[in-house]
């Protein structure tokens, strides 16, 4: 079912992918869809959760805060990798040359984003106008393209409007790779570069205990959000190059996956309402999937395995655009829902059209904007260079944020 496992897996070429990995990233941004799904439109009310027990529920509807965390690690993770793939070590990372990879990525989607979303509130379309009294649409672009859009939400108490919003998390997915070349320097002590990942992961888990009182920073401040992108870039370095037996892939795979899941279903329970309100929850998460990652980049998967997770690897490679885009396919769902007064049970399909249409969405953008801007702009950024050409090869496989 799983099929093979490489027994050159970390020497393979920058450009390859991990279908286990994608399809993780494809789980994160359903949860996130649904979630924004839910709530504007009750689903528990719907008869596809009159049968089942709530523990499904919160697993498939509650759970976009948990799947933004999961995109966090996959970052760390595969940033990481790609960096020691490409440069042999973290001390030997050309910052220079990390940072244009990124922007390539990152910077055309984005970017279009910013000027549909300004033209919307200066056409004053219905959520998508800013509030005045709140922020203006100058400090809107200004924190959404230096990376604080976090904090401004967090410090005035407010969230924009929902395609604002959501770059919340680029906010956080940037300042770490703003400072990962910084932190690659530590690692010409690999101790202490070692010891500084497992600070911001114990870090980040503390801080979200000291804010239970301030939840808007409980969940969006940087500090907060740490531990998740240490905790991925601790096991890619202590994982790499390290040949694992297939029985202990294996039991990492299926214990990481059993341990999220429960995670998900489980963690706001009634019963564990401290765990949950400290975010302890969101720790053990990141622990799990961390484990999913280590055999994720070490299985090949079988055909029957690879064509069942085809809808999720599908929507894990455009994740990025997906997470910019989907705020529109559901307002204007919603909207239409609404306006119809359709009854609670056609929630389900419109849920399951909402996902359809987002990955379309996102899939375009990506096919039409995102790939070729990002190849254009690393041959011209590259100049030819074997740093460029580098570049080129790593740029299908290049992680995505979360947005």
């Amino acid at each position: 079912m799983l099929g093979s496992i490489p027994t050159a897996g970390i020497a393979a070429p920058v450009e390859r992918r991990y279908a286990i990995i994608d399809g993780v990233r494809g789980v994160s941004i359903v949860l996130v869809i649904l979630l924004h799904v839910q709530l504007r439109i009750p689903l528990q009310e719907t008869w596809l959760f009159d049968w089942a027990p709530p523990e499904l529920w919160r697993l498939f509807c509650r759970s976009g805060k948990e799947g933004v965390r999961m995109f966090f690690v996959v970052s760390g993770f595969l940033i990481t990798t790609t960096s020691l793939r490409r440069w042999g070590s973290l001390p030997m990372l050309n910052a220079r040359r990390f940072y244009q990879l990124r922007f390539a990525r990152i910077a055309p989607p984005l970017g279009a984003l910013l000027v549909v979303l300004s033209v919307l509130h200066l056409a004053g379309v219905e959520g998508y106008v800013i509030d005045a009294k709140r922020a203006s649409l100058p400090r809107a672009l200004l924190a959404a393209s230096t990376f604080h859009l976090n904090w401004l939400e967090a410090s005035r108490n407010f969230y924009l409007p929902p395609s604002w919003d959501v770059l919340w998390s680029l906010s956080v997915e940037e300042a770490f790779y703003l400072l990962f070349p910084l932190m690659a320097l530590v690692f010409r002590w690999p101790l202490g570069g070692r010891a500084l990942l497992l600070g911001l992961f114990a870090l980040g888990a503390w801080v979200r205990v000291t804010l239970v009182a301030e939840p808007m920073w409980q969940s969006k401040g940087y500090l907060s959000c740490a531990d998740a992108l240490a905790i991925g870039c601790f096991t890619a370095i202590v994982s790499h190059g390290r040949e694992l037996s297939r029985p202990l892939v294996h039991a990492l795979l299926w214990g990481g996956a059993t341990l999220g899941i429960a995670v998900l279903a489980f963690a706001k329970n009634p019963g564990l309402r401290y765990i949950a309100d400290r975010d302890l929850d969101l720790t053990l998460l990141e622990a799990g999937v961390a484990c999913v990652m280590v055999a994720g980049a070490r299985v090949t998967l079988g055909s029957l395995a690879s064509a069942a997770l085809r809808p999720l690897t599908a929507c894990g490679r455009a994740s990025y655009e997906i997470y910019l885009t989907h705020e529109f396919v559901v307002l204007s769902a919603v909207a239409w829902f609404r306006a119809r007064g359709a009854p609670p049970n056609a929630a389900v399909p419109v849920a399951a059209l909402v996902l359809v249409l987002s990955w379309c969405l996102g899939a375009v953008v990506e096919r039409w904007l995102s790939a070729p801007a990002n190849h254009w702009l690393r041959r011209k950024l590259g100049a030819g260079t074997k740093a460029g050409r580098e570049g080129v090869l790593a740029a299908r496989s290049a992680p995505s944020p979360p947005g």
